[in-house]
């Protein structure tokens, strides 16, 4: 290097700092797609989690409905009340809907897409239920007592819902794992 000119000497040194400079380039641009990646990733799993824990407490608002219902109809049947009553089942039933229909238009894992398509009759037909049997609770003693247990075993604990639920949940085991 003693041998060479200034201007040689300073051409070498520009080249290298060129190529330093691309190859940092290169890599953060790639880092930075990575990382957006990794953010959509997350951000796709954390709606799921998000639509998948306040669809759960629809369903939970459903059976506090039905028992609200009753309740309702034991104190007399206020008007103002069943009409509020009423009200909060189409909402809360819509809203259940709307979230686990929501989770299918987000990029998911198909075997997870596929537990929620397969759920989402059956979240339908509880919608269905328990309009039935607030319906029932509010009007006629004896046709709550025939719909309740059956309404009952959908909503409880091994019920037809949560067993259909499993899998579905975005969580620790869910797609954020399986799609890393």
């Amino acid at each position: 290097m003693k041998n060479l000119s200034i201007k040689t000497r300073s051409l070498i040194i520009t080249l290298a700092f060129v190529g330093c400079v691309v190859v940092l380039s290169g890599t953060s641009i790639w880092g930075m797609g990575a990382l957006e990646g990794v953010i959509n990733h997350i951000s796709v799993g954390s709606s799921a989690s998000s639509n998948q824990t306040t669809s759960d407490m629809m369903h939970d608002a459903m059976r506090g409905d039905v028992l609200y219902a009753r309740q309702i109809a034991l104190e007399g049947g206020d008007a103002e009340k069943v009409k509020g009553v009423l009200a909060d089942v189409k909402d809360h039933g819509s809203t259940f809907e709307t979230l686990v229909e929501d989770n299918l238009k987000l990029p998911l894992p198909p075997d997870v897409k596929a537990k929620i398509q397969e759920l989402l009759p059956t979240v339908k037909a509880y919608h269905q239920s328990t309009l039935a049997t607030t319906k029932a609770a509010l009007s006629s003693a004896e046709e709550y007592a025939a719909l309740y247990p059956d309404f009952q075993k959908q909503f409880g604990h091994g019920g037809t819902l949560e067993k259909k639920d499993q899998g579905t949940d975005p969580s620790a085991d869910g797609p954020l794992t399986r799609t890393r």
